[in-house]
């Protein structure tokens, strides 16, 4: 008697368990496409109103030591690391800033050999860091050059905190988008880097 009240204890348990959806097991990483979207409009919309004759082409150099890591959430004990999976960081940052130049009415080529002038952004910080928010941070040593000699150099950056839900990759985007808005809008408001991309 006692062995069939178990079995049939047994069975009911299997049954409610069956109807419950399974959990999923936490995350230990997550896999980020990078996709621009920056939260608001640029801040730099007229710090450059006419480059006349500028034909320009952009290229990103990841001098990164790791190139596959692009951050990490650090809530818990143990680390999770956040990777990037299409495009990769320096393809993802060049579109970024193509497209924030060509917003502002700047010519930008896609060859090179038809450019009169370069800039060149060697990448050396692309990460964030989640806690209780997303901290992003873009970082590049920049220069133009006209093809034959530099022009100008400097170092840009660009940061954003972010807030969302935990293990997010659009809050993730949103923050790597927003970091290199910033970066662009410094870029764009140096005197020196205007005067280097003027062609006479």
């Amino acid at each position: 008697m006692k062995r069939l009240i178990m079995s049939l204890v047994v069975a009911v348990l299997c049954a409610g368990a069956a109807l419950m959806p399974a959990c999923a097991p936490p995350k230990t990483s997550l896999t980020v496409p990078l996709i621009y979207r920056p939260e608001e409009r640029a801040e730099y919309q007229t710090a450059l109103t006419n480059v006349p004759n500028l034909k320009l082409f952009v290229e990103v150099i990841d001098e990164r030591p790791d190139k596959n890591k692009i951050g990490e959430n650090i809530e818990e004990q143990t680390p999770k690391p956040i990777l990037a999976s299409t495009p990769e960081a320096a393809e993802f940052v060049r579109d970024a800033v193509v497209r924030e130049l060509s917003g502002l009415g700047m010519a930008v080529v896609a060859d090179k050999a038809s450019a009169n002038r370069v800039l060149t952004l060697h990448m050396i910080k692309f990460y964030c860091v989640e806690t209780s928010v997303y901290d992003a941070e873009v970082r590049a040593n920049a220069a133009v050059n006209d093809g034959g000699s530099q022009l100008w150099a400097g170092l840009v950056f660009g940061t954003k905190r972010n807030f969302g839900r935990s293990l997010s990759a659009v809050n993730y985007q949103e923050a790597f988008s927003g970091a290199v808005s910033k970066m662009v809008s410094q870029l764009v408001t140096s005197s020196d880097f205007q005067k280097a991309i003027a062609v006479k």
